[in-house]
C-alpha cells in the first residue's frame, strides 16, 4: 500500500524542513515555497491527500488561494491553514471557507502531527466510504408472486416514460422503494433521488418546497429558494404522504407539474415526478 501524500506550503526553507522531518513518518512529503508552485503541483499526477499551507506567504490571501486550489482538485482533500497571525475571526473564517483546521504558529509539534493523523484517516474513511458505496448494489424491490411480478411491468414501462407517476397503496407497503426502483431504470438514474414527506411539510409551504419560490413573495421567503425540483439536478423527486397535504396544495401542485412538463424549462422536462398516497386517486 502506497504512502499518503503530504504537501507542505510555506515561503520559510526552515519551516518546511521543519515539517518534512515532523511529517515524514506519516506519508510521503512534498514541497511547495508559494501559492502558484503550490497550485502547480497540484494540478500535476502527484498524490495529495492533506495539504498544510502557511496562510501569508507574503500576501495574506495567498493560504486562501491554495485552500480554493486544493479542494477544486478534489473536495475531500483536508487542508490545515498555518499562520502567525492566529485570532478567531480569521479562525473562523478559513474554516467556513473549508479548511480542516487552523493552528497559530508557533505551532506545537505534538498538535501538527495530532491534526495531520486526523485529516489522513479521515480522508482513508472518505475513500473507504466511496469505494463502497460503488461496490454495493442499490437496494431492488423482492418478490416472485403474481402481483409483484405485475408491478416490475409497470415500473419499467413508466421508466420509460418522461411524465408523472401516482403511485398508490397502503401506508408501508414500500411506495418509495417502487419510486426508487423506477429512478434506476429510467434515463434519470445518473440524477439525485429527492425524496419529500408531504405530511411533514405546512399547506402553505407546499408550492414552494416543491417547486421554489422568488425573493420576497412572502414575509417568509426572504431569499430565493430552489425547491427539490431542482435541486435533484434532473433526477428524480418522489413526494410521499401526498393525501394528508390539503385539497387546495395537491391542486396548485398537480397545475404546476403540468406546467413544467409542457412548457417548462429543459431542466424541467427532463426530470421526473412521482407521487405517493395511501389513499386511491381522487379528481382534486
Amino acid at each position: 500500500m502506497s504512502l499518503p501524500g503530504i504537501l507542505v506550503v510555506d515561503d520559510d526553507p526552515h519551516a518546511r524542513g521543519l515539517l518534512r522531518r515532523l511529517l515524514g513518518p506519516l506519508g510521503q512529503v512534498s514541497e511547495a515555497s508559494s501559492a502558484p508552485a503550490a497550485e502547480e503541483l497540484l494540478k500535476g499526477t502527484v498524490p495529495v491527500d492533506v495539504v498544510l499551507t502557511d496562510m501569508a506567504m507574503p500576501d495574506p490571501d495567498d493560504g486562501l488561494r491554495v485552500l480554493r486550489a486544493a479542494l477544486a482538485k478534489n473536495p475531500d482533500t483536508p487542508v490545515v491553514v498555518l499562520t502567525a497571525f492566529g485570532n478567531i475571526e480569521g479562525a473562523l473564517d478559513t474554516i467556513q471557507k473549508g479548511a480542516f483546521d487552523y493552528l497559530a504558529k508557533p505551532f506545537d509539534v505534538d498538535a501538527i502531527v495530532r491534526v495531520v493523523r486526523r485529516a489522513l484517516e479521515q480522508r482513508r474513511l472518505v475513500e473507504e466510504n466511496k469505494s463502497l458505496r460503488a461496490r454495493v448494489k442499490p437496494q431492488e424491490l423482492v418478490g416472485r408472486s403474481q402481483a409483484i411480478l405485475e408491478v416490475y411491468k409497470q415500473v419499467a414501462r413508466a421508466a420509460a416514460t418522461n411524465v408523472p407517476v401516482l403511485i398508490t397503496g397502503e401506508t408501508g407497503t414500500g411506495k418509495e422503494q417502487v419510486a426508487r426502483s423506477l429512478h434506476q431504470r429510467s434515463p434519470r438514474s445518473a440524477g439525485r433521488f429527492v425524496a419529500v414527506d408531504c405530511g411533514a411539510i405546512a399547506e402553505s409551504l407546499m408550492e414552494s418546497e416543491l417547486f421554489g419560490h422568488a425573493a420576497g413573495r412572502s414575509p417568509a421567503h426572504r431569499a430565493p429558494g430552489a425547491g427539490c425540483s431542482r435541486r435533484r439536478r434532473a433526477g428524480l423527486c418522489s413526494s410521499t404522504r401526498s393525501a394528508t397535504s390539503g385539497r387546495r396544495s395537491r391542486a396548485s401542485c398537480c397545475v404546476r407539474c403540468r406546467k413544467a412538463r409542457s412548457g417548462g424549462s429543459a431542466r424541467a422536462r427532463r426530470s421526473g415526478w412521482t407521487c405517493g398516497s395511501s389513499r386511491p386517486p381522487t379528481r382534486i
